[in-house]
């Protein structure tokens, strides 16, 4: 199970793809949230359900 997870900065988005289970920390580390960028989204996945893209980390896990 995949997600790719990226921000929304359209001048120097930053993404990466992540394999559950994966913690917030985590993803705002390699995603620079809190410094350059607040929000990010699910912009794709390898899953075998769909989700929403902006469907929260913990309850991805839990799924």
């Amino acid at each position: 199970m995949k997600v790719y997870i990226g921000t929304y900065n359209e001048e120097n988005p930053i993404g990466d793809w992540f394999t559950y289970p994966v913690g917030e920390d985590q993803v705002a580390e390699r995603l620079e949230l809190g410094g350059n960028y607040e929000e990010y989204a699910i912009h794709d996945y390898e899953l075998p359900f769909d989700i929403d893209e902006y469907i929260p980390l913990e309850e991805l896990n839990r799924l």
